[in-house]
């Protein structure tokens, strides 16, 4: 009688341990799920913020590039300008020489 209470007592310890590693198991499973979860949630901000960052950084680029477009067609209309007084100045010239060969 005494072997039969003694199976009892160490199996009820033993179903008592299953329930509780059980349990413990259950609530690790649950805080690694928690922290994968968190983990790529992390992930897709890091993420995120990158694909701004790289977009940020396009349009900047993009306006440095317009910037740059804009200054060389400005330095080439101020060479238009140039050239166009050169060329006014010659043709004063020109017509200076004219006068003084006319008025010999």
């Amino acid at each position: 009688m005494k072997v039969k209470e003694e199976s009892k007592k160490i199996s009820s310890k033993k179903h008592k341990s299953n329930a509780v590693d059980i349990f413990f198991n259950a609530i690790i499973s649950m805080n690694e799920s928690k922290e994968k979860f968190f983990d790529k949630k992390l992930d897709l901000q890091n993420k995120e913020i990158d694909s701004k960052m790289e977009l940020e950084k396009y349009k900047i680029n993009q306006k440095l590039e317009l910037k740059k477009m804009e200054l060389e067609i400005q330095k080439q209309k101020l060479e238009v300008d140039r050239l166009n007084a050169e060329n006014a100045k010659k043709k004063l010239e020109l017509e200076e020489l004219k006068l003084k060969y006319h008025a010999m």
